[in-house]
């Protein structure tokens, strides 16, 4: 019997390691075989799930869709860091042996968006009114640290 192991991480920092802080829990992970699944499994408080004492045979490991609705932990997240490098959120794994698979990581990194208007307050309302949107400014997106 082998096991299939991994860790589910929000990249926060986009480095494509795990770091303090970066793991998610109550990830609901899938095991596969074929296209059906055999076992499901929560990750734990550091972001870990393993599937123990299984038998031989050809897996997939998925990260179950339903985590990414809302409220749920994967919730506006993309997959960036995936085991196979085909990043879909699944690998495939064979055990043969009675061997162990570890380090089937996951990574998963937000994405965000800034928008709005720039004008010239004519009237000091604090809104933008007809007649008061600039046009052709350049918008400059500073990281803080420069």
């Amino acid at each position: 019997m082998g096991s299939i192991a991994g860790t589910i991480f929000e990249d926060l920092d986009g480095d494509s390691n795990i770091d303090s802080g970066e793991e998610v829990e109550n990830v609901l992970v899938e095991l596969l075989v074929g296209s059906t699944v055999v076992d499901t499994i929560l990750t734990n408080a550091s972001g870990e799930y393993n599937f123990s004492s299984i038998p031989d045979d050809n897996y997939q490991i998925r990260i179950a869709t339903s985590n990414f609705d809302p409220s749920e932990p994967l919730e506006n997240l993309i997959n960036t860091v995936d085991p196979d490098a085909t990043i879909n959120s699944s690998t495939d794994i064979t055990l043969t042996g009675g061997t162990d698979s570890n380090a089937n990581d996951f990574g998963y990194n937000g994405f965000a968006s800034i928008s709005g208007n720039i004008f010239n307050d004519l009237n000091n309302s604090g809104i933008t009114n007809i007649g008061e949107g600039l046009l052709g400014v350049t918008v400059v997106l500073m990281d803080g640290l420069t």
